[in-house]
């Protein structure tokens, strides 16, 4: 049984699922399995997983678009590591991103997740911003970061991908909101917050990408996210 299961999730990820993927065989520590749960992809995605399959690699197709959410909850449904890092298609992780979180779980026996800091790039995968990130390194309080959470409207934790996350903690938590999208990472990073604590690495361990038709950068999930926080 691996130590790590990567989840990936895809929906017509052909433009960056290479990258993606590249950048999980580059992984230094190596003790892990890749789950990809495919949306229904009408491009070549699958094609190019296909490509990867020494990458102890499990890959499912839906037979329909459920949504980001679930599809979200599928490939986690799927993992079979005590630890789980939900690595979104268009999205990078750096070569010690493994090694250097997993470290941290032996030497606080009582934390949920490690989160890391990451890079902003663009889709040619050039570095727009480094090291976006508003914590410094170290251990915290579950609820002291939920209240950080709540009176900023910020969410200083981070997406998916920069998440190391215990199986046993996101099913405790009740795994991912599909009912959400903008914000189904904050929402269950709050349930999880709320009985349990993290540790922050303020280093980039990977790269999220901004392009055109990223969530993030789109202004009508931003209400979304107002309407989370004011519930």
């Amino acid at each position: 049984m691996p130590k790590v299961s990567i989840c990936i999730p895809t929906f017509n990820s052909s433009k960056y699922i290479f990258e993606c993927l590249n950048s999980v065989k580059e992984q230094t520590y190596k003790d892990f399995e890749v789950i990809v749960t495919d949306n229904d992809s009408s491009d070549d995605t699958l094609k190019i997983v296909d490509l990867f399959k020494g990458l102890n690699l499990k890959v499912y197709k839906n037979d329909q678009n459920f949504g980001i959410g679930k599809n979200f909850n599928m490939a986690c449904s799927k993992a079979n590591g005590e630890l789980i890092k939900l690595l979104p298609s268009d999205d990078i992780i750096y070569p010690k991103s493994l090694e250097e979180s997993i470290n941290y779980f032996s030497q606080y026996k009582n934390i949920s997740m490690v989160m890391t800091s990451k890079d902003l790039i663009n889709n040619q995968s050039k570095i727009i911003y480094k090291n976006f990130s508003s914590l410094n390194t170290g251990f915290y309080n579950g609820k002291d970061i939920a209240k950080k959470i709540l009176y900023s409207g910020r969410n200083p934790l981070g997406e998916p991908g920069y998440s190391l996350i215990k199986k046993e903690s996101y099913l405790k938590a009740g795994g991912f909101n599909e009912n959400l999208s903008f914000t189904l990472d904050i929402d269950l990073w709050m349930r999880i917050l709320e009985h349990e604590d993290i540790f922050y690495i303020n280093k980039p361990l990977g790269g999220f990408r901004i392009h055109p038709s990223s969530l993030s950068t789109n202004l009508n999930e931003y209400k979304q996210y107002q309407d989370w926080i004011k519930n």
